[in-house]
């Protein structure tokens, strides 16, 4: 870490001025913290919401007296993490205080031990407490870290399993800081990545469960439903019969999947009669859509068969009626059959329904049995034991806990009860007057669920949540984000009754994976996979709970047909559903091929033998903690792989890899991938996935995309210690947030549109180049580049833009490196800025140029920040523009901090600073860039016709093609930009039907090329790019494109190794020394495992590896980090050492055999 010097008593009295100018408080206006991405959030406190901390915690209840007497207005509510106890949010519709100082007197009047502004970010409410998280950039640091605890009295509470350097903290009572200026301190003061409080958040839930009120649905959260749907959501081949007061259509369930209907009173179709909902809200907890609408539902994808038994007055039938209803469920096929009702006794009142349900259980479903679930009844204050039909033997009774699994009090109890499901939270309060007025009842149940469409029902559609704050009882859909009664739902639903259809959707999504499992086996299941706490007392089973609490991705996987528990398997395997659990080993070139259909869960610990693998068109779901050694990973066209692991318990995937052929799906999140050729490889427009919060680290490439779509997301991922940390081609993938570092190359994108999306990535610390971005036009914004040695950012034409969009900023940063931090060439159009659009880029300390452009190239590099100035270079063929300069640093300090270096010295030649392009040429672009688009066409034509002889003209014909796909971008209608396009290619056509040896020819041809790859035109693309690599000369820079995107296109597009090695040896013979010749050697090295020996030969390469070898080193003279390059012809021995200028001998950097190539 650099630190800055200083005389010390000037220091001493700098602090103490800061000390006196900034006291506790005096900052609230200007509050900031410094976040994930690296950018400093600035916060705006709240005068009406406030957080504190009582000194006592048995003073809790005089609080809120207290607190009404100061504000007769405020409302008082705990917070409820666990690491938050004591704390309370006060709020008002008033301010609560005007001033800072305010603040402290409330503190001494309230005896508070802690007093902050909640703080607005958006509009959105951000609440501290005394906790803030920190991550370490080095291992060595925490040392600095306890030290700077003992400082501040600041203690650790934990560090994270996946990212130790990940570090949570308290700030203790006694403290004068509030969380906001211990973060930053701690900031400042140690080498951080970053540190932020701990909020309380209006989060919203992310990943497959998409529908609003699920957040809510804490039974299915407890349940571990979420998991259990990785493996399935149900099928439409499964009917669960709901016997209760009606079910019919609703957005939620919609008519398609409600079958076969019943009215034991003869008038409707199985739907409500009257103002009936126990039944909505029953078929929703088991069969729910999940189509980002409302609440999810155990099953979504089962058939519901509505069975009316009671009228609209809520009488019930007759016991004849009931066996009708019960005999209608059984011979119209329902496999399941749910009962959320029972007789107010525990005797047998009715013998006929106890046969029917007998002979159900006995007979239904082909001799399999019925599964029939029922209620335990909320009757245990009147009666002893588990009510009638419910305590028949082989129905499955279901008794109910609250959230912290204790039984409530009416669930009904005794020897057949089976089972017990959450129906209610722990001290769960509702508003039953208007919002705010505290007048709340206690729920015991609180399970939210469906209400009948329009007024009827519980909901009468005249109420709906209100906030996160207060809500009624009531809620309406949210269906397309917009609020109606419609559609109405309820959070009315409890007690046993809502605990029952929970079991019967498990029971559904059983049979869904294992349809001939009779109903002792399903019974089995179900009583093996449940979770035991410790109040519940002794082993199961007892009278209060069963056998325990319903875990629904237990119950799933112990239902799969297949069960291996550290199983070896020695042979070719095709596999049916199946568990795999324990220490599983796979033999050496064995594969396990997965079927469309079927389902694989892995979890343990898998070792695999040489090129063992796991190949699927099914679904193979991983589970958190799992660790596969060795095996490979293949989804196929048809497959889809879940790899979900935590932040606590992360997935590892360790010498292999994973693989998404074209058309799969899948997600991989919280895993460590590591020791692989390629982390994960996707390939196809129609792949699928979603790569989120892993670690990839120490592969040939971590991430590699092939002719991927925008439905490709890798976000949030630490993509590190790689050889190439990301390699993109002709991928659109949305690549947003990731932490690339420390390895050999960054980021290198080959045809790469502006469909794609690269916003917020950290680009740095990668020891030969940070982004290399070649014949691509993607869009780059908030992103860092920086302390990678050579170019923070390498364009070979292309025309990117380091902007959002025409009209908005970039906001990204490149910084100090090892050579000019963004080099366009040739034939590179770069978009930074211009006039008074995009810009506010920031460009930071370096020895050497900001921009160097040459061979063709310019760079619009308007409305940017330049440290010391803009210092950019040109040769004679190439712009740079720098006007409106910045004059404050639009990105945060965090940057400058993150990047300390050299200050900026100009080492090149100053006359390179002055564009020598005609001005006519540069003119005509600006019209283009002004908006006048058809004139700057128009006059970049007529540049071209009438200066064929010009040294600018192929510079004027990049523009052109440049500035049309500019156009192209800002056109809404596919039809009007296909049209574009097709001028542009004619123009193109037309400029490149001349002889060979015109000059312009070769860039017709590449740019022809270029656009041809970039709308997925492999075939034409590649034509022209053969074309070329045939006529132009050995010696050409239009030689060296063409051989190199020759050798990503067999490598990549066609997998024709031989031709992509034949194109290698041909950059090594014409182009020995150029970046993108080492660039096709790395990639080489990684895919194609070895360079065939024949091609040193076979291109007239040197075998003789001579004494001296010439070298290069940036910069030079050394500063205190420098990067040296050499080249070998040939695999050797190598000494590289460093010697200072007396001779002595400073550093032995390589001893030892070395691959041929560059390094």
């Amino acid at each position: 870490m650099k630190t800055r010097q200083c005389f010390i008593p000037i220091c001493i009295i700098t602090v103490i001025t800061l000390f006196m100018l900034l006291p506790v408080w005096a900052t609230a206006q200007q509050a900031y913290y410094y976040t994930f991405d690296g950018k400093i959030v600035m916060l705006e406190p709240s005068y009406e919401y406030l957080v504190i901390k009582l000194a006592e915690l048995q003073e809790r209840e005089q609080l809120p007296s207290k607190l009404h007497e100061l504000f007769p207005t405020a409302e008082v509510q705990e917070l409820g993490g666990v690491k938050s106890t004591g704390f309370f949010t006060v709020r008002s519709g008033q301010p609560l205080y005007s001033e800072p100082n305010e603040l402290r007197q409330l503190q001494e009047d309230l005896q508070l031990s802690y007093v902050e502004p909640v703080y607005l970010f958006e509009g959105n409410p951000l609440i501290p407490y005394d906790v803030f998280s920190v991550k370490l950039r080095q291992d060595d640091e925490f040392d600095r870290l306890l030290a700077l605890n003992e400082v501040h009295n600041v203690e650790i509470l934990g560090r994270n399993a996946l990212l130790p350097n990940l570090i949570t903290l308290r700030l203790n009572d006694t403290s004068n800081y509030s969380i906001i200026e211990i973060a930053q301190k701690y900031f400042h003061e140690l080498d951080l990545k970053y540190s932020t409080p701990d909020f309380f958040q209006n989060i919203q839930r992310q990943g497959s469960i998409a529908d609003p009120y699920f957040d809510y649905q804490f039974y299915m959260h407890m349940t571990s439903a979420e998991h259990a749907w990785r493996i399935t959501t149900g099928s439409e081949n499964i009917t669960v019969a709901v016997i209760d007061d009606g079910v019919m259509a609703h957005e939620d369930l919609p008519a398609s999947r409600l079958v076969n209907g019943y009215d034991a009173f003869g008038i409707t179709n199985g739907a409500p009669g009257g103002n009936e909902a126990h039944g909505m809200a029953t078929a929703e907890i088991i069969a729910a859509s999940h189509n980002s609408v409302g609440i999810a539902g155990m099953a979504p994808e089962v058939k519901v068969m509505p069975v009316r038994i009671f009228d609209h007055r809520g009488f019930g039938a007759s016991d004849t009626d009931l066996v009708d209803a019960f005999t209608h469920a059984v011979t119209n096929g329902a496999h399941v059959i749910n009962n959320s009702w029972g007789y107010g006794t525990t005797s047998d009142v009715n013998t006929p329904l106890t046969n029917v349900i007998t002979n159900a259980m006995q007979n239904g479903r082909g001799g399999l049995g019925t599964i029939v679930v029922f209620a335990s009844g909320n009757a245990h204050q009147s009666f002893s034991g588990v009510i009638y039909p419910a305590n028949i033997t082989g129905v499955i009774a279901v008794g109910a806990v609250n959230s912290s699994d204790v039984i409530f009090n009416y669930s009904s109890r005794g020897s057949q009860l089976d089972l017990v499901v959450p129906s209610g939270q722990t001290g769960s309060f509702i508003d039953w007057g208007p919002c705010g007025t505290n007048e709340k009842i206690q729920l015991n149940g609180t399970v939210w669920s469906l209400d009948q469409p329009g007024s009827n029902g519980w909901n009468s559609g005249n109420t709906q949540i209100t906030s996160p704050h207060c809500y009624n009882e009531y809620l309406w859909s949210t269906h397309s984000g917009q609020p109606t009664p419609a559609q109405p739902y309820t959070a009315h639903y409890g007690g046993t009754f809502a605990a029952a259809p929970q079991v019967a959707g498990v029971a559904a999504l059983i049979l869904t994976e294992n349809p001939t499992l009779s109903l002792t086996q399903v019974r089995t299941i179900l009583h093996s996979t449940t979770d035991w706490s410790g109040h519940m007392g002794g082993s199961p089973p007892n009278h209060t709970y069963g056998y325990g609490r319903l875990n629904t991705n237990k119950a799933v996987k112990a239902a799969l047909p297949s069960q291996y528990s550290s199983h070896s398997f020695s042979s070719n395997t095709t596999m049916n559903s199946a568990s795999i659990r324990g220490t599983t080993s796979i033999s050496a070139g064995v594969t396990l091929t997965v079927p469309s259909g079927k389902v694989v869960v892995l979890e343990g610990t898998l070792n695999g033998g040489v090129n063992s693998k796991i190949v699927s068109n099914g679904k193979v779901v991983i589970e958190a903690g799992t660790y596969l050694n060795g095996v490979e990973v293949i989804t196929e066209s048809s497959g889809q792989l879940i790899a979900k692991g935590t932040s606590g318990t992360p997935i590892t995937f360790d010498g292999k890899g994973l693989v998404f052929q074209s058309g799969s799906n899948g997600t991989v999140s919280y895993a460590t991938i590591k020791n692989a050729t390629t982390g994960i490889w996707a390939t196809g427009s129609s792949t699928t996935i979603n790569i989120h919060d892993n670690v990839i680290s120490d592969n040939g490439t971590g991430v590699h995309l092939t002719t991927t779509g925008t439905n490709v997301l890798i976000t949030e991922n630490v993509i590190e210690d790689n050889t190439i940390g990301m390699w993109l081609y002709q991928s659109n993938a949305v690549v947003s947030g990731n932490i690339i570092e420390s390895n050999t190359y960054g980021m290198n994108a080959d045809y790469v549109s502006s469909t794609a999306e690269h916003d917020g990535n950290k680009v740095r610390y990668n020891t030969t180049r940070g982004l290399f971005l070649n014949a691509s036009n993607l869009w780059v914004t908030n992103s860092v580049f920086a302390g990678n040695g050579g170019n923070q950012v390498l364009i070979n034409d292309g025309w990117p833009s380091f902007a959002e969009s025409p009209g908005f900023e970039g906001y990204n940063v490149i910084a100090y490196g090892g050579g000019p931090m963004l080099k366009a060439q040739n034939g590179a159009y770069v978009f930074m800025g211009y006039s008074v659009d995009g810009g506010y880029n920031s460009f930071y300390e370096t020895d050497m140029p900001h921009i160097r452009a040459e061979n063709n190239s310019g760079v619009w590099a308007d409305r940017n920040y330049w440290e010391g100035g803009p210092g950019n270079s040109m040769d004679g063929t190439s712009w740079v523009t720098s006007s409106n300069t910045l004059s404050t640093d639009p990105n945060p300090p965090y940057y400058q901090k993150m990047i300390a270096g050299n200050s900026t010295a100009s080492t090149y030649d100053e006359a390179d600073n002055h564009p020598r392009v005609p001005e006519e040429l540069l003119t005509a672009m600006r019209l283009g860039m002004d908006g006048e688009m058809g004139q700057g066409l128009s006059a970049l034509k007529s540049y071209i016709e009438n200066n064929s002889q010009s040294l600018y003209v192929p510079l004027a014909l990049i523009s052109y093609n440049a500035l049309v796909h500019r156009q192209m971008q800002g056109l809404s209608s596919e039809g009007s930009r296909q049209t574009v396009q097709a001028e542009l290619t004619a123009y193109l056509q037309s400029q490149s039907t001349t002889v060979q040896s015109d000059a312009l020819w070769p860039y017709a041809v590449r740019l022809l090329a270029n656009n041809a790859m970039l709308e997925s035109d492999y075939e034409i693309g590649r034509d022209h790019l053969l074309s070329l690599a045939e006529f132009s000369s050995d010696d050409s820079v239009h030689n060296l494109l063409a051989h190199y995107n020759l050798f990503t296109y067999y490598l990549e597009v066609e997998q024709n190794y031989e031709k992509a090695t034949s194109y290698l040896g041909q950059l090594l013979r014409n182009h020995p020394d150029h970046e993108l010749t080492q660039t096709a050697h790395v990639v080489a090295e990684i895919y194609l495992k070895r360079i065939s020996e024949p091609i040193a030969e076979q291109y007239g390469k040197e075998k003789q590896i001579p004494d001296l070898v010439q070298v290069s080193s940036y910069p030079n003279p050394f500063n205190p980090n420098a990067v040296i390059r050499f080249s070998i012809p040939e695999t050797g021995q190598v000494r590289l050492a460093v010697f200072d200028v007396l001779g002595r001998q400073v550093s032995e950097l390589v001893n030892g055999s070395v691959l041929a190539g560059f390094h």
